[in-house]
């Protein structure tokens, strides 16, 4: 699975909610990550969000937009941050661990 970003959010981001979009990315590898359509924001291009645990089980955020064509499963991280109390709550539930 191959990753993009915009160099200049990826600072903005890692600036205002210290996680880079490269922390960020490892998200995906977490097998019980929870992937929810961000109808609200898919006027353009079809977002999604997806709730998962990273390195020290930080829980986060990540908004993205699947890019991945015929040759490259590829994905656009637009933005990253920790989940709030709710978020945690939703997806610890989810694994069983609330």
């Amino acid at each position: 699975m191959l990753f993009e970003w915009d160099e200049k959010k990826n600072a903005s981001n890692l600036k205002k909610h210290q996680i880079s979009f490269k922390q960020a990315s490892k998200v995906f590898l977490d097998k019980d990550a929870i992937y929810i359509s961000d109808e609200n924001h898919s006027e353009n291009e079809e977002r999604w969000l997806v709730l998962g645990k990273i390195e020290n089980f930080t829980i986060i955020v990540v908004v993205f937009v699947d890019k991945t064509n015929n040759e490259e499963e590829k994905l656009r991280i637009i933005s990253a941050r920790k989940a709030d109390k709710l978020e945690e709550k939703e997806y610890l539930q989810r694994i069983g661990k609330d």
